[in-house]
């Protein structure tokens, strides 16, 4: 009875080493560990409604441009772009406020047109961090690790980003973004990655 005792001791511990890795609390190391070329599933709520969906992200830096590509089930596939290829400038094109705007009334434009600039802004601001730039103008957002997630917030706590479940390979496996604007419009945005395409 013993043997097996230890047995199942070994085995729940090996497990826990298996599923995810300890972050160090190292600001630097947590945002490299945001994998933007990726592929997984996703999921984005909106007010009440939910979109389940496919993804994949490529981060060009030679063109200074990352896209999300979201292929939702029996629809076109929507696109979210940011391209920062003139100095100074960042610029945003998305397909999915659109989309999100035609199928849902109650939806308040500049909450939604708000909600994608934060994320835009969060992006840059991690390829920045990863790519070393000297970037002179302030952060936009408020950056916390701790040993299991780097939390990134606004500075008016609209907007929210968790990066959690930092996968054997050094990568996190799950990313989530939300915001709560005003009136309480709500959205939420998850993506799973299942294989991240680092070069």
């Amino acid at each position: 009875m013993n043997y097996l005792a230890i047995f199942i001791l070994f085995f729940l511990v090996g497990c826990g080493h298996l599923k995810t890795k300890s972050l160090e609390k190292n600001l630097k190391k947590a945002s490299q560990a945001v994998c933007l070329s990726s592929d997984g599933k996703g999921r984005l709520g909106i007010l009440e409604r939910k979109y389940v969906f496919s993804y994949e992200s490529v981060l060009d830096k030679e063109l200074a441009n990352w896209i999300l590509a979201l292929s939702f089930p029996l629809r076109d596939q929507e696109t979210f772009t940011i391209d920062w290829s003139k100095e100074n400038q960042i610029k945003f094109e998305s397909s999915v406020e659109d989309k999100i705007l035609k199928e849902n009334k109650n939806i308040n434009p500049n909450s939604l047109h708000e909600f994608t600039q934060n994320l835009g802004h969060l992006l840059h601001e991690i390829i920045n961090r990863n790519d070393k730039v000297n970037n002179a103008s302030p952060s936009k957002f408020i950056w916390d690790v701790t040993n299991k997630e780097l939390l990134v917030t606004n500075r008016s706590k609209t907007f929210k980003a968790s990066f959690l479940n930092l996968a054997a390979l050094g990568y996190f496996g799950l990313m989530r973004i939300e915001y709560m604007g005003i009136n309480e419009q709500s959205y939420k945005l998850e993506l799973v990655v299942r294989n991240c395409h680092k070069k």
